[in-house]
C-alpha cells in the first residue's frame, strides 16, 4: 500500500513512521519512502529505539540522525 500511495503523491517533504514496530516493517518503510523524500525533507520515526532499524537505515543512507526520547529524525 505504501508504494502505491507514494507513487500517487510523488515527492513528499515529511514522512512519519508510526505503525508496526518490527525491524522488517520499519526498515521497509524507511527504504520505500527515501527515494520520494525531497531534498531537505524529514524522515521521522516514532519508537525509533524499539529496534535497530532506524540506526541501520541511517548508516545505509550515510546520513546523520537524531534520536531523542524514542523519536528519530533524519534530514535528507
Amino acid at each position: 500500500m505504501l508504494p502505491e500511495v507514494l507513487g500517487e503523491c510523488g515527492e513528499v517533504d515529511m514522512f512519519v513512521h508510526d505503525s508496526e514496530r518490527t525491524y522488517e516493517n520499519m526498515f521497509f518503510e524507511y527504504r520505500t519512502v527515501w527515494p520520494y523524500l525531497s531534498k531537505g525533507g524529514m524522515l521521522l520515526s516514532h519508537d525509533a529505539s524499539w529496534n535497530d532499524a532506524f540506526t541501520d537505515f541511517a548508516h545505509e543512507v550515510h546520513h546523520e540522525y537524531i534520536a531523542v526520547a524514542g523519536l528519530g529524525v533524519i534530514a535528507k
